[in-house]
C-alpha cells in the first residue's frame, strides 16, 4: 500500500530536493498549507530517527550507484535512474 504524496509535493514550485543532504526543502513560493505538510513530513516525533533514515538512504544510494556503474550504465543514465528511485522511495 502506497502512502499518499505529501501536500507540499503536489506543486513542484514549492519544493526541491538536495541530493547531497538527501532532503527536500521548501521554496519561498510554498503556501502555509505546504509548510504545514512539510513539517508533518519531517516530524521529528516519528518512530524512526530522521538522521538514521537519511544515513540508510544515503548508503543505499551509494550501493545502487556502484551497482549501476558495474552494469555499464552511463553517468547520465545513473543520475536519471537514481533520481527517479529517490523520488519514489521518499514519496511513497
Amino acid at each position: 500500500m502506497r502512502k499518499p504524496e505529501p501536500y507540499f509535493m503536489t506543486n513542484p514550485e514549492w519544493y526541491y530536493h538536495d541530493p547531497k543532504k538527501m532532503k527536500y526543502f521548501l521554496t519561498d513560493k510554498a503556501p502555509r498549507e505546504a509548510v504545514e505538510s512539510y513539517n508533518q513530513f519531517y516530524d521529528v516525533d516519528n518512530d524512526i530517527d530522521p538522521e538514521f533514515y537519511h544515513d540508510v538512504i544515503h548508503d543505499a544510494e551509494i550501493h545502487y550507484r556502484e551497482r549501476l556503474q558495474k552494469e555499464g550504465k552511463s553517468s547520465e543514465e545513473i543520475e536519471k535512474i537514481v533520481s527517479t528511485w529517490l523520488h519514489n522511495i521518499t514519496t511513497h
